[in-house]
């Protein structure tokens, strides 16, 4: 089991370290039972073998779907319940939050305008001159790191650029950070220059600052007021496919004979888009431009599901002037 911290622990004090070490043990023997027993059809499991040897091999084990566990143990003791949020609807529907929450059968959906005045507020463009990251990604990665370079300059804006990859993040960094840091702004990438609440605080202080951020910094931020105006969406947030529980579940939506990219794949962007926008507009004082660069949200068919789920209609743009010079009015006047 161990050996004890200090010779002097007697008596209620062994027993409780005992107490602890059996449980933690109990625990970590059910973890293994689990993942190594029958086959649930109902949880899906995956390891992870890191980059650096110095970590160790990770074991995960996850439902595939808690809808049917809420509504099995946790919904028939309520009387009721209600689930609010600003980014629950996907295409002014509640379809498919109601689904992944076990609801779908019995519930009642409203929509309320916000308090906040979004159409003063908020402007989103689509910036579809970058064109898609399908193909050439490596362009694609310049291009957006150039819009970042040029727009931050010509707006004069705390500028928060959002990523759904750290070799996309990487390589738009080392783009734009000496060129912008030579003009005077500072340049914060997540994981390049700090942890996240210490990057956070450096770019709320600083007003002529450009963040690169993943994962954590599409939702849960808060940075109010001139430190962050503008946001750029590096590409549309869709989960990676081979990702196992994200493929666990597409698996079973197929077998069932429906369209896993259109019926979880294309919702789930949406709504994390709507959390990264949702950055920008913190009080009733704010201003804030969102700039999506990814142009598969205007060029495709499923791209309407996505833009109807936007709390503002976008704007597209084929060229960077227009853009810019759009920009500039809605921030200054």
């Amino acid at each position: 089991v161990g050996e004890m911290d200090s010779p002097l622990i007697q008596g209620d004090d062994i027993s409780g370290e005992l107490g602890s070490v059996v449980n933690e043990t109990g625990l970590l023997a059910d973890a293994f039972s689990r993942l190594t027993g029958p086959e649930d059809e109902d949880t899906v499991f995956w390891y992870e073998i890191p980059t650096n040897p110095q970590y160790p091999v990770r074991l995960y084990g996850a439902p595939i779907d808690v809808g049917y566990i809420l509504a099995e143990t946790f919904y028939p003791k309520l009387e009721a319940a209600v689930f609010t949020s600003a980014t629950l609807a996907v295409d002014e529907k509640f379809d498919f939050i109601a689904f992944r929450l076990g609801v779908e059968e019995d519930y009642r959906g409203e929509l309320y305008p916000s308090p906040f005045d979004m159409r003063r507020q908020l402007y989103i463009a689509v910036a579809e001159f970058t064109g898609t990251p399908k193909g050439d990604l490596a362009r694609y990665t310049r291009e957006v790191a150039d819009l970042v370079q040029k727009l931050t300059r010509d707006s004069d804006a705390g500028t928060l650029a959002l990523f759904t990859s750290r070799r996309m993040l990487r390589e738009a960094y080392d783009v734009v950070k000496e060129p912008l840091e030579r003009d005077g702004w500072m340049v914060l990438g997540q994981t390049l220059d700090g942890g996240q609440a210490d990057l956070l605080e450096r770019f709320k202080l600083t007003r002529r600052s450009v963040l690169f951020g993943i994962d954590s910094f599409w939702e849960g931020i808060d940075v109010p007021g001139e430190a962050l105006e503008q946001l750029v969406i590096a590409r549309l947030p869709f989960a990676v496919p081979t990702e196992p529980l994200n493929q666990a579940r597409c698996e079973i939506i197929e077998e069932d004979g429906g369209n896993p990219f259109i019926e979880y794949s294309v919702p789930e962007a949406a709504l994390k888009l709507k959390q990264g926008i949702g950055r920008l507009i913190r009080t009733m004082d704010d201003v804030g431009v969102a700039v999506i660069c990814d142009a598969r949200v205007v060029r495709s068919r499923w791209g309407k599901m996505i833009l109807n789920s936007l709390p503002v209609p976008a704007v597209s743009y084929k060229d960077y002037e227009h853009l810019a010079e759009d920009v500039r009015k809605f921030l200054r006047g």
